[in-house]
């Protein structure tokens, strides 16, 4: 597991000639999952489109993988999406319309639930 950590950020504006920097926002993040987990299997035509996008994310499934599930995450480690694919799938769309802004991860399992794959995209 790793052990949570605070993520700040500070917004500053301009406007005309004045000038407003915010105090800094923290945020207090535990982390569900590492990128550094170890991933089993890598594939080229497992692809992730358009990239960027606004609207919704198709994802292209390659059968030799056996995909059996997928989960989002965003950019602070939250799980925001987990499906259960069927195997035999070849594409796959998912509504991403009502998200933030950012960039996300997506990790898939096979049936076993070992991590097989990993790619991200940036929803904007």
């Amino acid at each position: 597991n790793t052990p949570p950590f605070v993520v700040c950020a500070t917004a500053s504006y301009l406007c005309g000639s004045f000038q407003n920097t915010s105090l800094p926002t923290c945020l207090n993040v535990t982390p569900s999952f590492t990128l550094s987990e170890e991933i089993k299997i890598e594939d080229e035509s497992l692809v992730l489109y358009p990239n960027p996008t606004s609207e919704i994310l198709s994802i292209q499934l390659p059968n030799a993988l056996h995909i059996s599930q997928l989960e989002i995450f965003n950019i602070l480690g939250q799980n925001v999406e987990k499906q259960k694919i069927d195997v035999s799938q070849k594409i796959m769309n998912i509504g991403i319309s009502n998200w933030l802004s950012g960039s996300y991860v997506v990790l898939f399992k096979n049936e076993k639930g070992e991590k097989i794959a990993m790619r991200s995209f940036l929803k904007i």
